[in-house]
């Protein structure tokens, strides 16, 4: 991103909208992790992932793990 300034804007535009959506904190790590999930990223599902609090309850309730992806933590 460093190399595409417009793209970096765009990144971060983005980021300061979903922080305005009615998600706490939590939600939207989970949306993060899940999206990361669905499109295989491993790189990054690793600081989401580390980010959420009580990672064990939200490991059994959450979408990526009844998928059966791995959480890696």
């Amino acid at each position: 991103m460093a190399g595409a300034p417009a793209v970096l804007e765009a990144y971060q535009t983005g980021g300061a909208l979903f922080d305005k959506t009615s998600l706490n904190a939590t939600e939207r790590q989970i949306v993060m992790l899940t999206t990361s999930a669905e499109n295989g990223c491993e790189y990054c599902m690793a600081p989401t992932a580390r980010a959420l609090p009580c990672k064990r309850s939200m490991r059994r309730r959450s979408t990526p793990s009844a998928r059966g992806v791995a959480f890696p933590i």
